[in-house]
């Protein structure tokens, strides 16, 4: 399969520029949201203002945010989680670009698109990765426990696409075209 399993996908997550930041901290909500990782790998936070947080996994930025919110707040509460891009196109009910976080596997992805559409061939799900690998997977063997498909950890950049049956579909093609001018414009920005 050649997919790269994880017993805690979101532990091993690290922060890269075009990811986002959830934060949510207590007892001051206002300082909460969801910021972006921008191309220098900082990140703008209220009170605590540029931060690094690309190279850093997720239990090192919530502990820097602990720490810089400490100075200002007494017992800071800060949770941190990982956002990053995946695109679903083919044969789903609503497929685009989303949002994901490391904890999500295949199967969350695909309800996250709205699920197969009629015409699905759900035994022949490709995800290729930035890194140009390229795998299939069977979704009857997404919710066994155990399979390998039931463990594949989703990466930033991801693409699956859930082929239709009938061969070559033009429509897939031009999602995939139009995907890739798109990621090509964002990241010359």
């Amino acid at each position: 399969m050649g997919a790269q399993v994880l017993a805690n996908p979101g532990s091993a997550f690290v922060f890269s520029p075009g990811d986002r930041v959830q934060v949510s901290v207590w007892p001051d909500e206002t300082l909460s949201g969801v910021f972006p990782v921008e191309a220098s790998g900082v990140v703008h936070l209220p009170l605590l203002g540029p931060t690094q947080a690309a190279g850093l996994s997720v239990s090192e930025l919530r502990e820097e945010l602990r720490s810089g919110y400490a100075r200002d707040l007494q017992m800071p509460v800060v949770s941190v989680q990982a956002q990053f891009r995946v695109s679903v196109l083919g044969a789903v009910r609503a497929s685009g670009l989303y949002w994901a976080n490391p904890d999500w596997g295949v199967f969350d992805l695909l309800a996250e698109a709205g699920g197969f559409v009629q015409d699905a061939e759900e035994d022949r799900i490709v995800i290729t990765r930035r890194s140009g690998e390229s795998f299939s997977i069977d979704a009857e063997l997404l919710q066994v426990p155990g399979s390998g498909e039931a463990s594949i950890a989703l990466r930033a950049g991801d693409r699956l696409v859930v082929p239709e049956a009938g061969g070559f579909n033009w429509g897939i093609f031009l999602q995939v075209l139009t995907l890739a001018v798109s990621i090509t414009s964002i990241a010359t920005r």
